[in-house]
Order: structure tokens, then C-alpha cells, then sequence
């Protein structure tokens, strides 16, 4: 449960810790009416805790109906997401049953911050419960997908950088959180990575998050191999298509044998696609992206494009391998190891599915680790940006 705490010192913050204490809510804090607008305006919270006696600034002089004032103020602004529940705290006797009547004009209670301390610690501490339900509940909107942990996992946890809760399940740390909308519920995102890479641990765990949360829509995020020449470090590729390059048959042929390809490919849905092709068209993010990574920054900003993935079992460290896969599609942007399983089970699932990786280095002799950190964070930017851009646009029905 997320709790905003309006008040201008650290005595109230104090008894709530008591209160929740075990409880695993996470409490922030903001010491005045505008500090706390700004967070409304950006951030989803079920708690509202708002003291009598607040600034409107911070810093500024405490205003002696300025909690109440707030709480009149939210209601008028249409950019605010409203918490699920409002409570008073003061210690503000002289004027007590006159502000208790005006939050109570709300729909809301206002107590007493000692004498009734059972009672508004008893009701935080049912909502606390009844919140810790909920989120177990096998529901979410977005479900993400990420081969590694470290970095690409990690990436887009800190990206989002939400609250988040670890779920376990069958020995699986499945991270649930949300992502805020602009005057709107949040949407309710979980995230995990496979315990190996490779087609089928992404297929196995991709089928996992379907059935146990039946998400509207599924994002890959992390990391590939790009084709040089046709892309840069720190490009996202958004696959059009991917493909097993393994898939085919071996038949013999003289001493030896012969591999002869039949690869299948999965496509990204059409309107998924039209959205992607319009926010490439506007993209203007990556400046963005690449001012707020603070390691190393030996390349461009990164650039958004759509095109082929090839997908394999092995790491690709080989230019005529490479050409020679460039020959199966020739407008292959990108090689990597786990696509092609979560895209066939998104398919077969009918879940609307993203692919989103960004590079790393070329599928040729000169591989390197350098840039994994950079092209995690790109592709977890990216994909946090597009969900809120597009959450209004049809993105989640």
C-alpha cells in the first residue's frame, strides 16, 4: 500500500511507521499543499494523510487551514489522481469539530492524532491488509519479459522505479508494481527474468506470466546483437517479425551434411505496429534517454527502429554467419536468443506482445560487453515512455 503523508514535520510520519510497522507499506512524505499536487498529478496513492497545520510552500509560513484547504483544492483540479482514501490527523483542538465537519463535507474523517490513535491506526492497518490481498490477486495489465536480471531486468525496474512488490512463486521472483496515468487508475505491471536464456526458458517463463496473471499486453525488454552498418549502440529495435534461424532440416549430402533452413516467422500485430510506426515517426526521446544515463557515453543518442529479428541458441560472434542469416531476410536488423519464444506464445495465446531490445554490440569478431548497461537502459526507457504515451491511444483496451 502507498501512503502520502502531507505535513510539515516528522512527528505524524512517526506514528504511522508505528502504526504499519510490519506491514510493508510504502510511506512517503511531502511538507507542503503544492509539493503534494505535484505528486498527485504523477503518482498513484491509496493512502492520503493530510495534517491541519501545513504550508503551502515549503519553507513557507504554515497555514492554519491548510489542510483543509488542500483537500478543498484537490477536489477541483482534474490532472489529480485521487487517492483511494483521505484521512486527517491533528493536534489542533481549539477548532477540532469545525474541521472534522468540513472533511466529513468530503467524505472523509478527520482524528485526532493521539487520543484516536487506535482508531485511525486500526483503519490504516485494515486497508493495509485488505491492499496486501489485492495485490496477489492474478490480475495485471502489462506483463515484461527480460532474459537476464542483470542488466536488463534491473534496467527496468530502476527505469519505472516504482515501489515494487516480490512475488515468489515456484521459485521465480515475479516484481509487481504499476505505471502512474495522467488522470487515471495506474496501470498494474509485473516483471521477471528467465533463469537461463534461450528460446525455451523465455517461452516457459513468458507461458507462466500468462497464466498466472493474464496480462492484456507483454513487453521483452533487454538486449541484442545489431547488424552493423544498419543501426547504432544504444538502438532499440522493435521487431516486425522474429525468427528461429535454427529451425530447418539436416539432410545428407556427400561425406557430410546439409542444413536447410525453414525458419517460422512470428509478426508483430498489425495495430501494434501502427502504433509503433506513429511513435517512431514523433520519436523525440532520445536525447532524453541518453542525457539521463550517467555511465559510459561513447555513442549516440539512440534512434528507434522496426525491423526483422533473427532469434538463435547461440551468441553470434561471426561476420559470415551473420551475412549469411542476412541472406534468409535481408532487412534484418538485429540477432538474439529469446524472442522468437516469447512471440510464439504471445501468439498461440492471442496476447498483444512487443519486442524491444537494444544493442549492445555487432553480430561479428569485435563483440564486447561495454555497452550491455547502456542498451538496457535504452530499451527499459523506451518501453516505460511508449506504455505512457500510448496508454490513452487504444494501448490497453
Amino acid at each position: 500500500m502507498r501512503i502520502l503523508l502531507v505535513e510539515d514535520n516528522y512527528e505524524k510520519l512517526r506514528l504511522v511507521h508505528k502504526a504499519l510497522d510490519g506491514y510493508g507499506c510504502n510511506i512517503h512524505r511531502v511538507s507542503s499543499s503544492n509539493d503534494a499536487i505535484l505528486r498527485l498529478e504523477r503518482e498513484q496513492f491509496d493512502v492520503l494523510l493530510i495534517d491541519i497545520f501545513i504550508p503551502v510552500v515549503e519553507g513557507g509560513d504554515v497555514s492554519e487551514r491548510g489542510g483543509v484547504e488542500l483537500l478543498s483544492e484537490l477536489a477541483e483540479i482534474d490532472t489529480i489522481i485521487f487517492p483511494k482514501y483521505v484521512m486527517g490527523l491533528t493536534n489542533e483542538m481549539d477548532n477540532f469539530d469545525a474541521f472534522r465537519k468540513e472533511f466529513s463535507s468530503h467524505g472523509w474523517f478527520l482524528f485526532k492524532e493521539r487520543e484516536d490513535y487506535d482508531s485511525w491506526a486500526g483503519i490504516l492497518q485494515g486497508k493495509a491488509r485488505a491492499s496486501h490481498s489485492n495485490i496477489h490477486n492474478n490480475i495485471c495489465d502489462i506483463a515484461v519479459v527480460a532474459a537476464l536480471h542483470s542488466p536488463e531486468l534491473k534496467a527496468f525496474l530502476s527505469e519505472v522505479g516504482e515501489d515494487w512488490i516480490t512475488l515468489t512463486h515456484h521459485g521465480q521472483d515475479i516484481y509487481k508494481g504499476s505505471i502512474p496515468r495522467s488522470g487515471e487508475h495506474p496501470l498494474t505491471i509485473v516483471a521477471a527474468s528467465c533463469p537461463r536464456m534461450g528460446i525455451a526458458s523465455a517461452a516457459a517463463l513468458t507461458s507462466e506470466l500468462i497464466f498466472k496473471f493474464s496480462p492484456k499486453l507483454m513487453f521483452m525488454t533487454g538486449i541484442c546483437a545489431g547488424i552493423r552498418g544498419r543501426v547504432d549502440l544504444g538502438d532499440i529495435i522493435v521487431a516486425d517479425r522474429t525468427w528461429d534461424y535454427g529451425a530447418g532440416k539436416i539432410i545428407s549430402k556427400g561425406d557430410g551434411f546439409e542444413i536447410q533452413p525453414d525458419p517460422h516467422q512470428v509478426p508483430l500485430q498489425a495495430n501494434l505496429r501502427l502504433m509503433i510506426n506513429r511513435y517512431v515517426e514523433n520519436f523525440d526521446d532520445g536525447e532524453r534517454i541518453f542525457q539521463e544515463w550517467k555511465g559510459n557515453k561513447k555513442c549516440s543518442p539512440p534512434t528507434v527502429n522496426l525491423g526483422p529479428m533473427a532469434c538463435g541458441a547461440q551468441v553470434v560472434a561471426l561476420d559470415s554467419f551473420a551475412k549469411d542469416l542476412i541472406t534468409r531476410d535481408r532487412k534484418l536488423l538485429a540477432i538474439e536468443m529469446e524472442s522468437y519464444g516469447f512471440m510464439s506464445v504471445c501468439e498461440k495465446h492471442e496476447i498483444a506482445a512487443i519486442v524491444a531490445k537494444s544493442v549492445c554490440d555487432f553480430a561479428d569478431s569485435e563483440k564486447s560487453d561495454d555497452f550491455q548497461d547502456y542498451a538496457a537502459h535504452t530499451s527499459a526507457a523506451f518501453i516505460k515512455t511508449f506504455i505512457e504515451r500510448e496508454a490513452g491511444n487504444g494501448l490497453i483496451d
